[in-house]
């Protein structure tokens, strides 16, 4: 078997793969798996102050005050400027001197919005470059930041990029689909890779969680969800079906794991109804506690997501015997098969009666939860996605 030499390349300067994100542990998870399976793996994080694996850089989420003085899509142009300022001035001379110091055989980019130093630097040196993406990054950064006077210069080197790389591997098949349509991207360039779990970090210590927590479970079928409380994440709606089934179904209890900027709104839902003592909040949890927490939860729920994503959630809901209730959507669909090894719901009108199914059925939890954890243990690993990364690459070098 040829080891290769590659070179991880994280250009993002405002997202640290350090953090314990989502981003961040598909970031470290594959270049882990990568490790694991024999390559040589060097890392290059801009965020970081080292710029190595496991560097963190602190503050980078404070608000300037003058954003509020001055207009969005200015504000938002001026954003875009100073990544581009940073990708030439700062990024681009950080990879080339490591790109002068050792031979690698590709550059495994996770590719952002408006950086194009790797498709830069593996010009100079002819080496290939493999794109990772997590999102359309243009039509993301349009909604989550706004309009921005550069948005056509962004477009154009996302066009740029695609059709430079060697491949390219998206986090789903739809977004490979959008990325072939909007940019004209031949398939054959084109596979995803979907997210996947750590399979030798599944070890449970309930001695890592609060015992009121374990005991607040211990006699409940308790529905659970676990991420970031964002608005798009739908926990809002989770709430609402809870307490619309919590009357006529006495043995269920609601957990929510994790800390967002929606958590006031969500706790104040909690408050307000007859039912707050069967929901508990835990607030953000360490990475060593969330498959503790996972363990308690007989149904773990995603009830809404971006239409491109790969939650990570779904997986490791899967690995530790809770039963996936996710929208039936293509992203879902590309890992879980309704009433096979996830219950999957059509549109947000069905989230309540689909909940109160897999409450009724014992039969049908116990058939799922087993299919669902065999699935992901067996298929969806980050070793397994090495390895097929492994098998593109070295088709390349």
């Amino acid at each position: 078997m040829l080891h290769m030499n590659i070179l991880y390349y994280s250009p993002n300067p405002e997202q640290d793969m350090a953090d314990d994100t989502g981003y961040g542990r598909h970031q470290r998870e594959m270049i882990s798996a990568l490790r694991k399976i024999g390559h040589v793996v060097d890392v290059v994080n801009i965020t970081s102050e080292s710029n190595v694996l496991g560097g963190k850089q602190e503050n980078r989420a404070k608000t300037n005050p003058i954003k509020r003085w001055v207009p969005p899509i200015l504000w938002s142009t001026l954003r875009d400027f100073k990544r581009v300022l940073i990708d030439k001035y700062r990024s681009s001379p950080i990879l080339l001197k490591i790109l002068a110091s050792k031979k690698y055989d590709a550059i495994y980019e996770r590719s952002n919005y408006l950086l194009t130093s790797g498709v830069n630097a593996a010009k100079q040196y002819k080496i290939p470059l493999v794109l990772e993406v997590n999102a359309p990054c243009v039509l993301e950064r349009k909604e989550f930041e706004g309009n921005s006077w550069l948005t056509w210069f962004a477009r154009m080197r996302e066009s740029q990029k695609y059709r430079y790389a060697s491949k390219i591997f998206p986090v789903t098949s739809v977004l490979g689909s959008y990325i072939s349509k909007k940019y004209s991207i031949p398939e054959s360039k084109i596979r995803f890779i979907s997210n996947a779990i750590n399979d030798d970090d599944i070890a449970l210590d309930l001695n890592n969680i609060p015992t009121d927590v374990v005991e607040w479970c211990s006699d409940s079928l308790v529905v659970g969800f676990i991420g970031s409380l964002l608005a798009y994440h739908g926990v809002d709606k989770l709430i609402d079906a809870f307490l619309r089934l919590a009357d006529d179904h006495p043995n269920i209890k609601l957990l929510i794991v994790g800390d967002g900027e929606v958590l006031p709104t969500l706790k104040e839902m909690a408050t307000q109804s007859a039912f707050s003592g069967r929901i508990k909040f835990t607030g953000q949890v360490s990475k060593k506690e969330v498959y503790s927490y996972i363990s308690l939860m007989d149904i773990g729920v995603s009830p809404a997501h971006s239409w491109y994503g790969s939650p990570i959630k779904i997986f490791e809901y899967a690995a530790l015997g809770a039963v996936v209730l996710a929208p039936k959507e293509p992203n879902i669909e590309d890992v879980f098969v309704h009433m096979e090894s996830a219950y999957l719901f059509d549109g947000p009108e069905q989230l309540i009666p689909s909940l109160a199914e897999l409450i009724d059925e014992v039969e049908l939890r116990s058939k799922l939860s087993e299919s669902g954890q065999k699935l992901i243990l067996n298929k969806h690993t980050w070793k397994s996605n090495a390895r097929i990364l492994e098998n593109e690459l070295l088709n390349l070098v």
